[in-house]
């Protein structure tokens, strides 16, 4: 796991392994099981960087956008890699497991357009009530 930035052990020394449910020979992934404290120091970071507003992420929207922008791009550059997980983890088929990772490239690249126009709505609507 990786937590601000650093890759962590588990405490516990706990695995959870996942199967291809059409497979049940063929193990997928094997994870590391996170502790409550690492969940909970994992969670107190976030909410640091978020209330600090760390790499101006909350005022920046231009770098919002290009970071949602670009999570859409990786996800269609992976694609066929995205969709084997699909089809290998939850065994879902080929042709329905497609639309879905594209689908969710559409979603990021949806927000980052939002994000662009929701400023300029923003901008204008200040400008007339100044």
């Amino acid at each position: 796991m990786i937590i601000n930035g650093e890759e962590l052990k588990s405490e516990n020394n706990e695995t959870l392994t996942r199967e291809n449910p059409s497979r049940k020979d063929e193990i997928v992934a094997e994870v590391e099981v996170t502790s409550e404290n690492q969940l909970n120091m994992a969670v107190d970071i976030a909410k640091e960087i978020f209330e600090k507003n760390k790499y101006s992420w909350i005022t920046n929207h231009k770098q919002r956008e290009r970071i949602l922008y670009k999570a859409g791009m990786l996800i269609r550059e992976r694609k066929d890699e995205l969709v084997n997980v699909l089809v290998k983890e939850i065994g879902m088929p080929r042709r329905q497991a497609e639309p879905h990772v594209l689908s969710a490239a559409d979603i990021f690249e949806f927000y980052a357009v939002y994000a662009q126009k929701s400023m300029v709505n923003r901008l204008a609507y200040q400008m007339e009530i100044s």
